[in-house]
């Protein structure tokens, strides 16, 4: 595989190498002028072929006033030239068959002088593409200060769960990008770090449901790229915002962003912290054989977060870039759970005793993720395109957990202890590189890459008992958990428009080399899982153009879900004595195909109806164990199919009233057979709705109402859940020539946000709620400095998508 691999990539680069020799390319050259002979920067200008009035090139003049189109072939050409305050200019056809300098070109003052010209472009909430679906969120006054986690649950087909977990479209998904890299990681972790991530600091949220074969295959339910705001403009500007936010306890965010950009460089840096007491509670009422536990517990964290991203593009040529990055998390945690679990018969009795169990859970972590990323893009205009990627990552989590469980029994009155103490570092590094090819091909595009991944896990897993203020070590639960894993992955995809008709179609091919291996302090319970496997994974889309009003779509996708690293790692977290999760080493990939048809509407009004089903889908299982205890851990279920209705619209209904409306409907069904009476077949239909209306008031006044409802589901193919939602006001005053904004938000005015949830499963029985002090105060302030003229820089993904988000 390796050695064809190799063969593979050699083959791209001479192929790219030999076309790059043979193309005979010209250029045209010209310096703009005004009529007093004084140079003209930063104009506009196009280059259009005149055989087909096809748009070839866009350019802006440098400083100079100089303006050059390269790369070109023999042809005719044209030029078109705007810049704000002179007449418009076009040249006279120009025959290209080598290179030709125009000299200068003297634009003329328009007659209407203006002093002063504000241009002001608002995005919409929504953006729809054929591929994807883009959630501007900072169009949204209601989503100053809070949290990338929080978004979430506002983007379109989103539902967050009753953990935290992320479902697009009815099917979960851990496929997290930040800024086109996959976050390495997920479950808790990524709802910790999602949370630590503010609100002002993000651009938009992209819903990828049917990734192309350029695209990592991982991820069932498709990919979400939050996106970082990253000023676009020429010289020197940024932003600085401020938060504060009240519920149960206070909670303070801001930021500090800064660019820079020359003609030759460009550089960004932005710093957020957030210091916050974040507050949340579970009760769980469970019923095992003869007993029930009625468990209550709160939490609070004092967290203590600092975000940092910084990075540089250097353009060494117009058709070569290079450029850095990094990014960096760190969060200092300390908390206190509080539990109390009164202990009874489950069918009232005067024969038991009722026992109250108390838990002080103190933890402690101290988490950090950083990623590094040197990257490189050629570009000409003859459609050819080199994209090459290196990354470096490392995630660390030190956690120290210490729990004195406290029993006490009314008959006869007693009183004892059981302390525990456990201390979990876990190191996770990752490497991956990549290069990816473009070029046009016939009539179309043909797209083709390849990848290396090598990720690295290691979990230290230590169990002490408590014993007079002692720490002694648990030999029985004591253990150190490791895991590697090398992906290798090639790609081809080809585009083709014939008329109205456009058709992709693509294969990814990826090799993955694992291996876990459990080394525990008895070496009876050493285990070593090992798996080799080749996968492919087809996709294609055809949409069609009837008119300028309706467009349609169909498109197919085979992927993968492999499991998270810490759903490996067979360590015990513990709630109390009675309830603990731990992870499986045995669990394998998830598979899911899925299809979706697709309408549009005059580009506003968006219809989708999908189709998926997953085999060996991840749930979420709670069993018995030892009469008394109960432990959640997550194994592959049967299959789960989903039937997705999806419909939304962005509507004007006067000038000054605007809403966004999304609806999902769906049927889904859950089947696996774990053995005698562990049975599991459920079927359920749900929805959930989001709208937001936004009022433009005078004074520079904004007012805006939103919110989200879901209707009953199910969780994890095992968990029935009851409905829950939400309902936010904000409102925003512009000041300062709209370069600074105060925003205040009373958010989820009902209080009803809390989940619940009932579980029957294998004899146990549990009815559940939980949530945190949603219902809150937030007030944010933000203010932009620095230069306003426009020069676009494209967004570029890195490649360490898939890898940083199972961490």
């Amino acid at each position: 595989m390796k050695n064809s691999l190799r063969h593979f990539l050699f083959s791209l680069i001479f192929f790219f190498f030999c076309t790059y020799l043979t193309a005979q390319n010209f250029s045209i050259k010209a310096i703009l002028t005004d009529n007093k002979d004084e140079k003209i920067p930063f104009a506009t200008a196009t280059l259009w072929r005149v055989a087909d009035s096809t748009l070839m090139k866009y350019n802006i003049s440098k400083e100079d006033g100089t303006i050059i189109f390269d790369n070109l072939t023999a042809n005719t050409y044209q030029i078109k030239i705007q810049m704000q305050g002179f007449d418009g200019f076009k040249t006279e056809n120009i025959l290209v068959d080598k290179d030709i300098d125009l000299g200068k070109i003297t634009l003329k003052s328009s007659e209407t002088a203006l002093e002063t010209v504000e241009i002001k472009a608002k995005k919409e909430l929504i953006e729809v593409y054929p591929d994807k679906i883009v959630f501007n969120t900072e169009s949204s006054i209601a989503a100053a200060g809070t949290n990338a986690f929080e978004l979430l649950r506002k983007a379109p087909g989103i539902v967050i769960d009753n953990n935290d977990n992320i479902v697009l479209q009815g099917k979960p998904t851990n496929r997290i990008y930040i800024d086109g890299r996959p976050s390495p990681l997920t479950g808790k972790d990524l709802a910790d770090y999602l949370k630590t991530i503010n609100s002002t600091d993000i651009e938009a949220i992209e819903l990828i449901t049917q990734p192309s074969s350029k695209y990592d295959a991982s991820g069932n339910a498709g990919i979400i790229n939050i996106r970082f705001k990253k000023n676009k403009n020429l010289g020197t500007n940024g932003s600085f915002n401020i938060g504060f936010n009240y519920g149960k306890y206070a909670r303070y965010n801001g930021g500090l962003t800064l660019n820079h950009r020359t003609e030759k460089a460009s550089y960004f840096a932005n710093y957020s912290p957030r210091i916050a007491q974040d507050y949340g509670f579970l009760n769980l009422d469970r019923t095992q054989q003869i007993y029930r536990f009625d468990q209550t517990s709160q939490s609070v964290f004092n967290n203590n977060a600092h975000n940092l991203r910084a990075g540089a593009d250097f353009f060494l040529h117009k058709k070569h870039t290079l450029g850095i990055g990094i990014t960096a998390n760190i969060n200092d945690s300390k908390g206190i759970t509080n539990s109390n679990t009164n202990i009874s018969a489950a069918i009232p009795s005067t024969l038991m005793s009722s026992d109250v169990l108390r838990a002080k859970n103190e933890n402690n972590s101290q988490r950090f993720n950083g990623n590094f990323n040197v990257n490189y893009r050629f570009a000409d205009t003859l459609g050819r395109s080199l994209e090459a990627d290196v990354n470096i990552g490392r995630y660390q989590n030190n956690r120290n957990i210490y729990q004195p469980n406290t029993y006490i029994s009314s008959f006869p009155p007693s009183l004892s202890e059981q302390n525990y103490r456990m201390i979990t570092p876990t190191n996770i590094s990752l490497w991956n590189a990549k290069i990816d090819y473009a070029q046009k091909l016939g009539k179309g595009k043909m797209e083709a890459g390849i990848k290396f991944a090598i990720v690295t896990t290691d979990n230290n897993f230590r169990f002490f008992d408590v014993n007079n203020g002692m720490d002694v070590l648990n030999l029985e639960k004591t253990n150190f958990f490791s895991y590697a894993e090398n992906v290798n992955a090639a790609y081809f995809n080809y585009q083709i428009k014939i008329k109205k008709w456009e058709m992709q179609a693509g294969l990814r091919a990826e090799q993955t080399n694992s291996k876990g291996t459990l080394v525990a302090e008895q070496a009876i319970n050493n285990k070593v899982v090992k798996r080799e496997y080749i996968d492919f994974f087809p996709s294609f889309g055809v949409s069609y153009n009837h008119n300028k009003n309706n467009s349609f779509g169909l498109r197919y996708s085979r992927r993968i879900e492999r499991p998270n690293y810490q759903d490996l790692n067979p360590f015990e977290s513990r709630l109390d004595e009675l309830n603990y999760q731990k992870g499986n080493p045995f669990l394998n990939p998830q598979y899911t195909q899925s299809m979706e048809v697709s309408h549009n509407y005059k580009y506003t009004l968006n219809t989708s109806l999908s189709y998926g089903i997953t085999n060996g889908f991840f749930a979420q299982v709670t069993d018995t164990t030892q009469t008394t205890k109960s432990v959640m851990t997550t194994q592959n279920f049967g299959s789960q199919s989903v039937w997705n209705l999806s419909i939304g619209a962005p509507l004007e209904i006067k000038k000054w009233w605007n809403m966004y409306m999304n609806v999902n409907f769906s049927h889904s069904n859950y089947f696996a057979n774990f053995g005698q009476n562990r049975l599991i077949d459920r079927q359920i239909q749900s929805f959930n709705f989001y709208a937001q209306h936004t009022f433009s008031l005078p004074k520079k006044f904004t007012f805006e109402v939103s919110g989200f409802y879901t209707s009953p589901s199910i969780w994890a193919g095992v968990y029935r859940t009851k409905s829950l939602g939400n309902v936010d006001i904000a409102l925003q005053k512009k000041f300062w020539n709209d370069n600074a904004n105060i925003k205040i938000t009373f958010a989820d005015v009902f209080f009803t946000m809390p989940w619940r949830a009932v579980n029957e499963f294998s004899g146990l029985y549990i009815n559940g709620t939980g949530g945190s002090d949603s219902r809150q105060i937030r007030l944010n302030f933000s203010y932009s400095f620095g230069n306003k003229q426009v020069k676009t820089i494209k967004q570029r993904k890195t490649g360490s998508e898939d890898e940083r988000n199972r961490l």
